[in-house]
């Protein structure tokens, strides 16, 4: 699953949700159900954490193409 917790709010989405992500300008764009769901840029992360993601995102979820 995917979660955000801050000082105000829990969120926490299970993967099962997300249909398919592609990436644009060094941001990744993960979708749910044809929807967007997340964007999580490049510069957010490390370069290897950034990879690790990849690596997971593309063994969970199709590649949309433009």
């Amino acid at each position: 699953s995917v979660s955000q917790k801050d000082f105000e709010s829990f969120f926490e989405v299970k993967w099962s949700v997300f249909s398919n992500y592609f990436l644009h300008k060094g941001y990744l764009f993960i979708s749910m159900q044809d929807h967007l769901g997340l964007i999580i840029g490049k510069h957010e992360m490390s370069s290897d954490q950034f990879k690790e993601l990849m690596d997971f995102i593309t063994k969970k979820l199709p590649e949309k193409k433009h």
